[in-house]
């Protein structure tokens, strides 16, 4: 579709969502909770977050939850009557403020997720959200989306695309689904012109000088002859095992499925998962092939940088910088990967 901008005052946010959660929208929004910036649903009167970094969690969990009831089942007889579990999203959906690095972390999770078979669950959730996504104005310190290809600008997969230039934010549409959101709330919107699109181009350019950290993607190739590099030792002895890089990554997508089963009733879940918990391959019997730390270690970070790049012809990393804030350890994932492949 042809490109077409506006912009929105940024007092007039909180009303905008508002407006929209009445046209049978479900709105989440960045927002404060206990200290912290989190994705939550949209309430009346609620603060909207726009001059943060990335939220300490990503939105994956409003795609692929934490837990998710697959299906139900019920003893009748000598066998069992069985049915899908409903979706959790049957209405339309609006997801505000999400980083351009996290949409392209959804993008990653999309591509094995309509791989060999649609999982139906993610792909039901995925059709129903708008992407209202923002561009950042401050990288975080341990950011690196840029590295990636995954930031602070975002060229596609939007339906619309915020940018904060001053008093206003200047939104560049994406869509169709994009544009009739802008006509249900005509009022809070006006055209924008050519001292405003200037205006975001320099804050775009400015917030790409501004990052502390680099990861040398070009050097990347390196780590098919770095597997036995001393520092994957390095890195497992530091590390604790508690799995807070998984859980907090916006792309990671592994998950377990269990059997629950009460009395004459039973339901399937699926529940996340992480390759770098010790479980994770464990196998009946016991027979575990990554039992060492390292092992474990070497895992994440070649399926990151390596192993989902020569599937899909993208690196799974999306350069957040999520892990590197969680871990109570402080491994670096970008000094290190530097270390081994002897980047900048």
């Amino acid at each position: 579709m042809a490109e077409k901008a506006y912009t929105v005052k940024l007092g007039d946010v909180s009303r905008l969502l508002g407006k929209i959660a009445k046209e049978k929208y479900d709105v989440i929004v960045p927002t404060t909770q206990d200290g912290d910036v989190l994705y939550l649903p949209f309430k009346d009167g609620m603060g909207v977050v726009m001059d943060h970094g990335n939220p300490l969690t990503p939105p994956k969990e409003f795609f692929l939850p934490q837990t998710d009831e697959l299906v139900k089942y019920k003893k009748e007889g000598k066998g069992f009557k069985a049915e899908v579990a409903k979706s959790s999203l049957d209405c339309k959906r609006v997801l505000f403020g999400i980083r351009p690095c996290d949409v392209h972390a959804l993008m990653c999770i999309d591509l094995p997720f309509k791989d060999t078979y649609d999982d139906s669950y993610y792909l039901q959730k995925r059709a129903n959200t708008l992407i209202l996504a923002m561009t950042c104005n401050e990288p975080g310190d341990n950011c690196f989306c840029a590295s990636m290809g995954c930031g602070p600008d975002l060229d596609d997969n939007y339906d619309l695309l915020f940018t904060n230039i001053g008093d206003m934010l200047y939104v560049k549409v994406g869509t169709d689904e994009g544009k009739n959101l802008i006509d249900t709330a005509p009022e809070f919107f006006d055209e924008a012109d050519k001292k405003d699109a200037k205006a975001r181009s320099a804050k775009i350019k400015e917030v790409e000088n501004k990052f502390k950290r680099k990861l040398d993607t070009k050097k990347l190739g390196r780590l098919k002859d770095k597997f036995d590099d001393p520092t994957w030792q390095e890195m497992a002895d530091r590390c604790i095992k508690c799995g807070g890089c998984n859980y907090i990554c916006p792309s990671c997508y592994c998950f377990n499925v269990v059997d629950r089963t009460y009395g004459d009733d039973g339901v399937r879940e699926r529940s996340w998962d992480g390759c770098m918990l010790e479980g994770f391959t464990r196998m009946a019997g016991g027979a575990n092939p990554r039992q060492a730390n390292v092992e474990r270690m070497k895992q994440r970070y070649y399926h990151k940088l390596q192993y989902f790049n020569d599937r899909y012809g993208r690196h799974l990393c999306v350069g957040c910088g999520r892990c590197t804030d969680v871990c109570p350890v402080e491994i670096n994932m970008v000094d290190y990967v530097n270390k081994i492949i002897g980047g900048a």
